[in-house]
């Protein structure tokens, strides 16, 4: 028999509407905005009220004003003009400025269709949570793609990943929703791509014919023999905050004992300079704390005139 569960772990999480006020103490209030980075990720804005005064401290997270394939950006709209008396923002990518998301998402479809028609297969190395999925619905959605005689493996965690998705379908945008009405979001072995569980069965046949692997953990995938057969192309994320990269230290060392060709691609989740100066110049903040990036990135945008 489990063990009931005491009122202090069952009354641990609760649940929060998105933008609404929520009174943690008489003079402390705190609001959450969906900040675009992945399914449920928030923006917390805290209100200290005194008897002379409100102060506004707002914490961006993770955050990503451009709408992205299951997630809609952080909407500026809903924060114009908030002048926080701090500004906790993240600086991930520092004042690097990338091409438009759907700019972006062109360019990584066209170079794995490149891949296939080449007969090459290509793994990709994702995190758990986001990218993953995020290319998985591209995959299931764009021109390149739909109807195409092509299996979609995923991996490990990415895959029960999905599920958690599957299972929190009504809380995505609407344009999400309607997809999924007509066709799976996810597993599907019916229609073209198909989408599939790697399983061990394939291990030693995948690659006989070109495919697509999203895996969390690419070094394991190697070691276990799944990479065996055939030609195949790792596209590796070029962020530093989207899970393995071919600087990770144990990625550089699955490249030293193995000879399958590597590229990077950008399919950023985080903002880039010209997004994260826009959010800080709607916001009118009086004062700025950049995290979350490297100490060269956080310098430049430190450094920067208009701010």
């Amino acid at each position: 028999m489990a063990p009931e569960k005491s009122p202090k772990t069952s009354n641990f999480c609760q649940g929060l509407s998105w933008e609404k006020p929520l009174e943690l103490f008489d003079d402390l209030t705190v609001q959450l905005f969906p900040s675009g980075h992945l399914p449920g990720a928030a923006s917390i804005l805290l209100s200290y009220r005194t008897s002379q005064r409100t102060y506004k401290l707002l914490y961006t997270g993770d955050f990503s004003l451009s709408n992205l394939q299951l997630v809609e950006g952080l909407s500026i709209e809903a924060l114009r003009g908030l002048s926080p008396d701090i500004l906790i923002i993240e600086g991930s990518y520092g004042t690097i400025r990338h091409s438009h998301r759907r700019q972006q998402e062109k360019q990584l479809m066209q170079r794995i269709h490149e891949c296939l028609t080449h007969g090459y297969s290509v793994v990709l190395p994702v995190p758990t949570l986001g990218l993953g999925q995020e290319i998985l619905k591209l995959l299931r959605s764009h021109h390149q793609f739909t109807g195409r005689e092509l299996d979609i493996w995923v991996d490990g965690e990415v895959a029960n990943a999905c599920d958690r998705y599957l299972d929190l379908l009504s809380e995505f945008p609407l344009s999400v929703q309607n997809f999924a009405k007509h066709q799976p979001l996810f597993w599907d072995e019916r229609i073209c791509p198909r989408l599939r569980r790697l399983t061990p069965q394939q291990r030693g046949k995948i690659g006989q014919n070109s495919c697509i692997v999203l895996t969390d953990d690419l070094t394991t995938l190697y070691d276990e023999g799944y990479l065996l057969s055939g030609l195949w192309v790792i596209l590796f994320p070029a962020s530093p905050n989207e899970g393995q990269t071919l600087e990770s230290p144990e990625i550089m060392s699955l490249m030293e004992r193995v000879s399958i060709h590597s590229e990077s691609y950008v399919l950023a989740e985080h903002s880039d300079g010209r997004n994260t100066t826009q959010l800080i110049h709607n916001l009118r903040p009086q004062h700025i704390i950049f995290v979350h990036g490297s100490t060269i990135n956080l310098r430049d945008l430190t450094n920067l005139e208009e701010l």
